[in-house]
């Protein structure tokens, strides 16, 4: 950038940091809202379907055994993470519409997207 003169360097520079940072946050958007939706798991216990529900503003729910629990989520390009209040994080490996979750002492479950609505 040595052939711009240090004014058109000043404006450039700036201009160019702003532009990068929206691309880098504009495309984080794209993989979390592609993962906005409701997915489901069989317990192969013969129990009933567990339901992971994914929000666009980041929220999330658990539904299993009757039971529901809230969490907050990220996601990155191979993995998403799911916080629950008390401080806990599960980190799940994302696939084609999968997100496979291990949970110690249970095993592992493959959720399957079965809609892009919450």
């Amino acid at each position: 950038m040595t052939f711009l003169a240090p004014c058109m360097r000043n404006r450039l520079i700036p201009g160019l940091v702003v532009t990068l940072a929206l691309l880098g946050i504009l495309g984080g958007c794209s993989d979390r809202e592609e993962l906005v939706g409701r997915y489901e798991a069989d317990p192969g216990d013969g129990g009933p379907v567990l339901v992971l529900i994914l929000r666009a503003d980041g929220e999330g729910e658990w539904k299993a055994h009757g039971v529901s629990a809230t969490f907050t989520w990220r996601a990155s390009e191979h993995e998403v993470r799911l916080h629950a209040a008390d401080g806990g994080a599960i980190a799940g490996t994302l696939g084609e519409d999968v997100i496979t979750l291990a949970l110690s002492g249970v095993g592992e479950f493959a959720f399957s997207k079965v809609s892009d609505i919450p």
